[in-house]
């Protein structure tokens, strides 16, 4: 088989998905120098998250996890080139990456029912073609085998980005952006809210407030990078501060 698969590669090769490089033969998707840049978070084995910690009291969300922290350019560029570079097939590799990793070690997606991509204006997809979070949401839920609910609600206006504004300002711009289309389908479920980036966590919330009105709904939440300014190792003594990397964190634009 290892002779079949090299020279499959040999006539086909396989490019990284995030500095395009080629693959070697052990390799899947991402190659071992972006995967060892990038830093993942590890939140699956903590007992709460600090993304969970995050929306404590505003939000009742049962687990959070990111794949990773959003503070290198490997990270960066995997983020952005799923959302604005007509890359979705990036978000949706990596979301594979992540949704075996929480299978093998954890029992993150026990009780879920169905993931729910955070939607996206009727402009920006215009703009863009497609929803970033559903290209994860849909890697999710092929490792998983939970079901992809993407038409249960839709965002109702566009919002500016919000890139630059202030915590304040962020969760104004998205109040009341989102409605639930199909409250039946969300009765007594719980529910994975999928996301490519959180940063104050606006977006999530603005969004999860709105399913909160179903009755019986449970939430947990995924996202691909947490953009954030200190990394919380699952294992060590101390934080980790992101300026020590001098790469800015992310201004996400509102989806």
């Amino acid at each position: 088989m290892r002779i079949i698969r090299d020279i499959i590669d040999f006539i086909l090769p396989r490019h990284c998905t995030i500095c395009s490089c080629r693959l070697l033969g052990s390799e899947r998707m991402v190659c071992s120098s972006c995967m060892s840049a990038i830093h993942q978070t590890r939140y699956h084995e903590m007992e709460h998250s600090p993304m969970e910690k995050m929306m404590w009291g505003r939000l009742p969300v049962e687990k959070a996890v990111a794949f990773c922290y959003y503070a290198n350019k490997e990270a960066k560029k995997a983020v952005l080139d799923n959302k604005f570079h007509n890359r979705p097939e990036v978000g949706y590799c990596l979301a594979l990456m992540y949704a075996r990793q929480l299978m093998a070690s954890s029992s993150f997606f026990k009780g879920i029912d169905l993931i729910v991509p955070v939607p996206i204006s009727g402009r920006r997809r215009m703009a863009r073609g497609y929803n970033q979070s559903y290209s994860i949401a849909k890697g999710i839920s092929e490792v998983a085998g939970i079901p992809v609910a993407a038409d249960v609600a839709r965002k109702v206006r566009h919002t500016r980005p919000q890139t630059k504004l202030t915590r304040g300002e962020r969760e104004e711009n998205v109040k009341d952006a989102y409605m639930v289309t199909k409250p039946e389908k969300l009765v007594g479920k719980h529910v994975l809210i999928v996301d490519d980036v959180i940063t104050t966590g606006a977006t999530i919330m603005a969004f999860g407030a709105q399913l909160a009105k179903v009755k019986g709904v449970r939430m947990s939440v995924l996202t691909l990078a947490h953009a954030t300014n200190r990394m919380h190792p699952a294992e060590g003594n101390d934080d980790i501060e992101f300026s020590l990397y001098g790469i800015p964190m992310l201004e996400n634009d509102g989806s």
